[in-house]
């Protein structure tokens, strides 16, 4: 969990499974109002 010998690796699929909601959520969510907003207005 702290010793990883590819912290690289490990370190995206933890982070994106750690907190998929505060790195997906935000992303998505800044993502579909910059760009569904100017194309569907």
């Amino acid at each position: 969990m702290a010793t990883f010998p590819a912290g690289d690796h490990n370190s995206k699929l933890n982070g994106a499974m750690k907190e998929p909601k505060k790195a997906v959520e935000p992303s998505l969510r800044k993502a579909p109002p910059s760009v569904p907003n100017p194309t569907q207005n």
